[in-house]
């Protein structure tokens, strides 16, 4: 951090003043100015804690305390390790599932009194030494200051105003400080951004040209800031891009604490930088005093408030309104997103067999948590796992019907689902067909779903569709059809800035780019994937990329490299019950078992695919057969094609059929 340095022979102090008293300031200000007393806001972490409790307390309230506490506790415990799970990230899963009026516990987020840190930015305003003012912030409370300082300001919170600030500095008709509100405001629902998909989106173009142009004629004074978005973004607001031009910025971190990496990073790519430390509002206080700017009389505060209950309370009555059904898709969604699989089946089983109301079974709510059971179950397969096991899994091999009547499995709730309007879930009905062997009814229901997404312009269902194809053409072998649905699907994933559906195409991406040859492309999507997965806790996919990496490393030749972490990958599902990932992994273990010629793990993963799930017996049963030609035992080879062509017959998988034709080949040969 060379160029995070001291400007010899003057104070730090010294330095700023020069800046305030030459090009003025830009403010540029986070959460921590508005947590002071009497303001007493909470921070990010704080207030998304109090919209925890209050889901969990809903559905404590008409299940059992002792559900709501683990599920508040789980989700905290899991929220509080190191940075992963992090708010935006749980603000995003609590939209999807309950729409914008989320925004309205946001708006909370606001106080009539001021504290001495926004009075000391209104007075600095005031004398001319802070020339505009950005925040992160939702609240009034500087605007408030302002007002109460005499401060001409304007407030800049949407596109269209950010659109019309960039052509009043343009025009050189700015006539007051401008507050630059880069989240919108509290006054307008529309306006606010806290998801982490809204922040990846980026914001509008006219915002970051302003700013641009703000950066290049001030010094710039964070305070209050974190820098938690740059940890998404590099380039948040356009800051990284601003090293090219700028006029420096003093960064002020609290006494004794260490500022973020990206905040380091951001200070060398600017060069002009310093990170200082002090505490709110206190070195506001002795700024504006070296300034001159009157603040020699005590500007005391008011008692502390607790905000955060106002806040709780608001959470609480938003809870209420949203429903039983809601507030448990909501909650399910979270333990799934933070693998709490065991809570979210119990969650499940408990509304499904004892707190549903008949008043709860209609409507896209009661289908979406069709979907949700669905799926869970989906993840644990039909051969291990379920709400509770089923006496009968109640299907027959091939496309014959289902016996739907006697079925607790996947099935069952995503054909409802389907049936009741919620067209995500017919994505996964098609992975379920696939993975009980019903090859042509899962491709025709992947094929009419990706036409009705592209047809309708849904671009999440599109996106869900192609992830649950990824699973459908791989056990097909329909690699060409399959990569231009998810090249494209991963191009939308960005456009809408969701990182979790982003990571579960990498996934797919880095086995199909592996089977076209293309390493490099795998390994980008691996580096990519595992990025997305680290930073926000994604474990079963993380070891999903595992998987996916040790079948590319297997096809580039380095099987003995994989062995190793397909092991683990295979230990870890089977351990978690999910059986679908389970074959998915010991059958790529056993892959690179057979190319490396290693007989002990080609033992273990024989073993572990006796149980297996019967979409994927074509491929146990070709790989068994391509094992015993490596291996040069010709009658194991033979008894695993015969079964490997009956078991591609009964499910219709014309991969497997042209697989063991050419195996057959290879075998007459020999003999």
């Amino acid at each position: 951090m060379s160029s995070v340095s001291v400007v010899v022979g003057w104070s730090l102090m010294e330095r700023l003043i020069a800046h305030a008293r030459g090009e003025g300031l830009l403010v540029f200000a986070g959460a921590g100015i508005s947590t002071s007393p009497p303001s007493s806001l909470p921070n990010w972490w704080q207030f998304n804690e109090a919209v925890l409790n209050s889901l969990a307390g809903s559905v404590a309230a008409y299940t059992t305390p002792k559900l709501g506490e683990w599920i508040f506790g789980e989700l905290l415990a899991r929220r509080s390790a190191g940075t992963q799970f992090a708010p935006d990230y749980m603000a995003d899963i609590i939209v999807e599932e309950a729409g914008m009026d989320y925004f309205e516990i946001v708006q909370a987020l606001d106080a009539e009194e001021t504290n001495a840190a926004h009075r000391g930015i209104a007075r600095l305003a005031k004398s001319g030494h802070v020339r505009a003012f950005v925040t992160t912030n939702f609240d009034r409370l500087v605007e408030r200051a302002m007002t109460a300082a005499s401060v001409p300001y304007e407030v800049f919170a949407s596109a269209d105003q950010y659109s019309d600030l960039e052509a009043k500095i343009a025009a050189g008709t700015l006539a007051s400080v401008p507050v630059i509100k880069v989240h919108g405001t509290v006054e307008d629902i529309d306006s606010m951004v806290d998801t982490m998909s809204q922040r990846l989106v980026g914001r509008p173009e006219a915002l970051e040209r302003t700013l641009a142009a703000l950066f290049a004629r001030h010094h710039v004074l964070f305070i209050g800031f974190s820098g938690a978005d740059l940890d998404y973004d590099r380039n948040y607001l356009g800051l990284r891009d601003a090293a090219s031009g700028n006029r420096g910025f003093t960064y002020l971190t609290y006494t004794g604490t260490t500022p973020r990496s990206s905040i380091a990073d951001l200070a060398d790519a600017w060069g002009n930088a310093v990170i200082v430390e002090g505490a709110l509002p206190g070195w506001l206080r002795e700024l504006s005093a070296l300034l001159g700017d009157g603040a020699d009389a005590p500007d005391l505060d008011g008692p502390a408030v607790d905000r955060l209950a106002l806040i709780r309370d608001r959470a609480r009555e938003w809870a209420d309104r949203l429903g039983r059904l809601t507030t448990v898709n909501i909650l399910a969604s979270l333990l799934h997103a933070s693998a709490n699989d065991e809570i979210a089946g119990r969650l499940y089983w408990g509304i499904w067999k004892h707190y549903r109301d008949p008043k709860d079974c209609e409507g896209p709510t009661y289908a979406r948590f069709n979907y949700l059971i669905g799926r869970h179950l989906l993840e644990y397969g039909f051969q291990l796992a379920s709400l509770r096991p089923p006496n009968s899994v109640g299907f027959t091999i091939g496309d014959a019907p289902f016996d739907k009547d006697q079925m607790d499995n996947a099935f069952q709730y995503l054909a409802r689902a389907t049936q009741n309007g919620w067209p995500p879930a017919a994505a996964d009905l098609s992975v379920c067909l696939a993975l009980v062997g019903s090859s042509e009814q899962a491709l025709a229901q992947l094929k009419s779903l990706l036409d009705y997404a592209v047809e309708n312009k849904l671009q999440f269902v599109f996106v869900d569709a192609a992830i649950a194809g990824g699973t459908v053409w791989s056990m097909l072998g329909a690699w060409s059809e399959a990569l231009p649905y998810l090249e494209t699907a991963r191009q939308v994933a960005i456009q809408l800035g969701n990182e979790p559906r982003r990571a579960r195409l990498d996934t797919h991406l880095v086995r199909f780019y592996a089977w076209k040859e293309r390493p490099d492309d795998s390994d980008a999507m691996f580096a990519e994937g595992t990025r997305i997965a680290e930073r926000l806790g994604m474990r079963n996919e993380q070891k999903a990329l595992d998987t996916a990496h040790g079948y590319a490393l297997v096809m580039r030749g380095e099987a003995a490299a994989a062995l190793a972490p397909l092991r683990a990958c295979t230990e870890y599902f089977q351990r978690a019950g999910r059986m679908p990932s389970f074959t998915r992994a010991a059958l790529d273990l056993l892959h690179a078992a057979t190319e490396a010629r290693d007989q002990e793990h080609f033992n273990m993963a024989q073993d572990w695919l006796l149980e297996h799930e019967r979409g994927y017996s074509p491929h146990v049963y070709v790989q068994l057969a391509e094992a015993g030609l490596y291996f040069d035992d010709l009658g194991f080879a033979q008894e695993n094609l015969d079964r490997a062509v009956k078991a591609s017959t009964e499910c219709r998988n014309s991969w497997g059929l042209k697989v063991a034709e050419a195996l057959q080949a290879q075998i007459e040969q020999r003999r």
